[in-house]
C-alpha cells in the first residue's frame, strides 16, 4: 500500500522552525551567542576614543597620522616576530620615538592601553616602555582600531595637502600678477616721462627764419671788367662838369 504525504502548511514550518531555536537557547550557556561583542565592544570604544579626542584634536592630521603609522609598526613587528625581544622594548629617550610617540599628547596613553608599561632597565638604568605577551589581545585591538582610523583620516590629509597646494599657488598667481602690474606702470611713467622730456627739448630749440634761396653767380669776363671800369669812370668824369 503506497504512502501519502502530506505538504505542511506555513504555520506548521514555522513552528517547528521556532522549537529548532528554543532548543539550541537550551543547549548553550547563557549569553553565549553574543560573547564577542559583549567582551570586546566596550574596549574598541575605549581604544577609539583614546584616539578620538584623545589623539587626533590634540594634534594635527599630519602629526597623528605619523604617530598611527609608527605604533602600527611597532606592533606589526611584534605580531610577526614574537621571539624579538628588541621589538618588545621602545627607548622614549630615542629622537624619534620623542618627535613621533611621547611629545605628541595622548599617543603614550595609546600604547600603554595597547600593552606598553614603563620599566627601567635595572643593568642600564635606562627607561623603557616593555611590552609583555599577556596583552597579546590588547595590541590586536589596539591595532585593529589604528588600521580603521589611517584608513578613515588618509584622505582627510591628502585633501588638505591639496587645499594647501592650491592656496600656495593662488598666492603665488596673486602676487606675479601685482608684479606684473607694477612693472607696466613703471614702464608707463618711464615712456610718458621720455615723451614729455622731449617735447620740452623741442620748446627750447631757437626756431631760424628760412634760408632765401641764392641767385646764380654771375661769370664775367676780363672785357666785362674793363667795360665796367670805363663806365665807372665815365660817370665820374661826367659829375665833375656839373654846376654846383
Amino acid at each position: 500500500m503506497a504512502t501519502s504525504y502530506r505538504t505542511p502548511n506555513r504555520d506548521e514550518v514555522m513552528q517547528a522552525i521556532e522549537r529548532r531555536l528554543e532548543g539550541i537557547r537550551l543547549e548553550r550557556p547563557r549569553g553565549a551567542l553574543y560573547v564577542d561583542f559583549d567582551e570586546d565592544h566596550p574596549r574598541r570604544r575605549h581604544f577609539r576614543r583614546l584616539i578620538d579626542p584623545g589623539i587626533i584634536r590634540s594634534n594635527s592630521t599630519e602629526v597623528t597620522l605619523k604617530a598611527l603609522q609608527t605604533m602600527k609598526t611597532l606592533a606589526e613587528n611584534i605580531l610577526r616576530s614574537p621571539d624579538e625581544v628588541k621589538f618588545h622594548r621602545i627607548k622614549p629617550t630615542n629622537a624619534k620615538i620623542l618627535e613621533l610617540l611621547i611629545n605628541p599628547p595622548g599617543v603614550v596613553e595609546y600604547i600603554r592601553e595597547m600593552g606598553f608599561n614603563p620599566e627601567v632597565d635595572e643593568v642600564e638604568w635606562q627607561p623603557y616602555y616593555v611590552f609583555h605577551m599577556k596583552r597579546l589581545d590588547d595590541l590586536k585591538m589596539g591595532l585593529a582600531i589604528i588600521n580603521e582610523t589611517i584608513e578613515r583620516e588618509s584622505p582627510k590629509q591628502e585633501r588638505e595637502e591639496r587645499a594647501l597646494e592650491e592656496a600656495k599657488a593662488a598666492e603665488a598667481k596673486a602676487k606675479q600678477k601685482i608684479m606684473l602690474k607694477f612693472q607696466d606702470d613703471r614702464l608707463s611713467v618711464r615712456a610718458r616721462a621720455t615723451r614729455e622730456r622731449r617735447g620740452g627739448l623741442a620748446d627750447d630749440i631757437p626756431r631760424l627764419p628760412p634760408k632765401s634761396k641764392k641767385s646764380p653767380a654771375v661769370v664775367k669776363t676780363l672785357a666785362d671788367l674793363r667795360r665796367d671800369s670805363k663806365a665807372l669812370d665815365d660817370g665820374e668824369s661826367s659829375g665833375e662838369h656839373e654846376p654846383a
